[in-house]
């Protein structure tokens, strides 16, 4: 090079000055490429396949992101069935057999109704596939059998609502709390929700008490510990818990060793449906009945499924009946649908008649004050 001249190098850049990093675990790495005019072009690396598109659409129930934007897992929701079955009874019937329930269904996911009014659990006893009155029906009573089945679709953590109070080292343990959904038998506990928390089978709970056992003894529980009920993926849970309470004279209910999950809730008066515009939810208490009440409290709650909503996803409104008007509009699935009229199940079929966005009763009203009450779920198939 002669003195006094300098040369600047404008050939194309080869890469051999240019690195690029990831951090562990090989997330987040960027694709370094030079063009011949000098530009560096940096992508991030494909993390995921979609055999074909760039993009991916689907219903999930929870989707994981990284620290880079980009979609590392997409968990389905998890799966709910349910089937409705009506028979018309012989006089003094009491066994009845409902259309038969899938793999997993678990006894006492069902509503039994006798002429639209929900039977209390004391009034039937049942099995995996029957049922029988505790008192014979009438010759011509209608009987609805609405049956509920949910199936996981990943390992789930379901939060009870409860905490850990005592009991480290033996097989009772007490909480502090009022759990959302009951305790029973063969329920798997955990106390953490992350990692691989060491997993309890409960043999017996007791609400009143406060106290869970299980089959063995625990350990190295910590106070204040969050409980869990866990779910396995593709395993049978159930639907909703039932709870029970005689009323006298009362205009609000509060429970005690239980606790409301606001807009999880199904209750029946009496074996009646009670509509939303019957009652409140305001905190733990049941209130602004439009007068006051006596009788049995039926309160039907649902279980959240892994997207930590009500599983079914119910969705329910109330219209007043119009004289004169049959017909009535409502976004549902007939294979999913219920329908109150003042409160009394309604059987398809004989009371009303499906359609496209709108039903038909089979009885014009001739009243404006009868409410209908319009259910219905996203469901996965028959219970």
């Amino acid at each position: 090079m002669p003195d006094g001249i300098n040369y600047i190098d404008l050939d194309a850049r080869t890469g051999q000055l240019t690195k690029y990093g990831m951090p562990s675990g090989g997330d987040g790495q960027i694709a370094i490429a030079n063009t011949a005019g000098g530009t560096l072009v940096g992508e991030l690396a494909q993390l995921l396949d979609f055999g074909g598109a760039t993009t991916f659409t689907t219903a999930v129930a929870q989707i994981t992101y990284d620290i880079y934007g980009r979609i590392r897992q997409v968990t389905p929701p998890d799966n709910f069935y349910y089937s409705s079955w009506e028979t018309t009874a012989t006089a003094g019937q009491t066994l009845f057999t409902p259309t038969a329930r899938g793999a997993g269904y678990i006894t006492g996911q069902d509503l039994i109704f006798r002429n639209g009014v929900l039977l209390d659990a004391t009034e039937y006893t049942e099995t995996n596939t029957t049922f029988t009155l505790a008192s014979g029906a009438a010759l011509n009573d209608q009987i609805v059998c609405i049956s509920f089945r949910a199936i996981s679709s990943g390992i789930y953590y379901e939060s009870l609502n409860i905490v850990y109070a005592s009991g480290s080292g033996t097989a009772t343990i007490t909480y502090t709390g009022t759990p959302y959904q009951d305790i029973v038998a063969g329920d798997i506990i955990t106390f953490a929700n992350t990692g691989s928390p060491t997993q309890y089978t409960v043999s017996s709970a007791n609400l009143t008490a406060k106290t869970i056992t299980f089959t063995g003894a625990t350990a190295g529980l910590t106070v204040g510990a969050s409980i869990y009920r866990y779910r396995a993926a593709s395993a049978s849970y159930r639907v909703f818990s039932r709870f029970t309470a005689t009323l006298t004279a009362a205009s609000s209910y509060t429970p005690t060793i239980w606790a409301f999950n606001s807009g999880f809730e199904l209750p029946y008066l009496n074996g009646t449906a009670v509509n939303d515009q019957d009652y409140d939810l305001v905190g733990n208490a049941l209130t602004n009945f439009p007068a006051t009440t006596t009788g049995n409290l039926t309160i039907i709650q649902f279980a959240p499924s892994n997207s930590s909503a009500a599983i079914g996803s119910q969705s329910s409104t109330s219209t007043n009946t119009i004289v004169g008007q049959s017909i009535y509009s409502f976004n549902y699935n007939p294979a999913y649908f219920e329908l109150y009229n003042n409160g009394a199940l309604q059987v398809a079929g004989s009371d009303y008649t499906t359609g496209t966005g709108s039903y038909t009763l089979s009885v014009t009203p001739t009243s404006n004050l009868n409410l209908l009450q319009q259910q219905t779920f996203n469901g996965n198939g028959a219970a």
